[in-house]
């Protein structure tokens, strides 16, 4: 099974901007990359009227559609975040979004005061990424690495927030 790690935080925090870079860095460096998004609403995957969207509202639990360009898997049951995980390709980095309260490592994007104290509450976290406000108030960033024992990154620095992931659970891939 491949060992995920978490990019999480509050809405509007830039957690879907960060994971994309980090997709675009390790693609770029021919690591292959899968990903698992929560969304605390419900959602329609696919658009109203097309032929597995019309499986679906006729009743069925599974539906699955391939082309040329992929395949799509719809499930009308929740999935367990563990057993998205097993289904991951083996050989790519998993980067999860979302799933605040699931045991794995993460890192919390910190844009507002009021986010530091999610940290607290969460487990597994080993990282932080400020927005440019916070990351200019010295003091929480040497609170976060020193009484907080994490890693502490500027949002934008892609390349150290994916070389943090990387030491976590992978030998050097660039």
């Amino acid at each position: 099974m491949a060992s995920p790690y978490q990019i999480v935080g509050y809405k509007n925090r830039g957690k879907t901007n960060l994971v994309c870079r980090l997709i675009d860095f390790w693609t770029d460096k021919g690591q292959r990359v899968a990903t698992i998004k929560h969304d605390a609403h419900q959602f329609e995957f696919d658009r109203k009227g097309s032929d597995t969207w019309l499986h679906r509202h006729s009743g069925a639990c599974w539906s699955a559609i391939t082309a040329s360009n992929g395949t799509a898997i719809v499930y009308n049951e929740t999935e367990q975040l563990a057993d998205l995980i097993k289904q991951a390709p083996r050989d790519a980095i998993v980067i999860v979004e979302g799933f605040k309260l699931e045991p794995y490592p993460k890192l919390v994007l910190i844009r507002s005061a009021e986010d530091v104290e999610l940290i607290k509450q969460l487990p597994g976290v080993t990282a932080a990424a400020l927005w440019p406000d916070m990351w200019e108030q010295v003091e929480l960033r040497s609170k976060l690495a020193d009484s907080m024992k994490l890693s502490v990154f500027e949002l934008d620095d892609t390349e150290e927030i994916a070389e943090h992931i990387d030491s976590l659970f992978y030998k050097h891939i660039y």
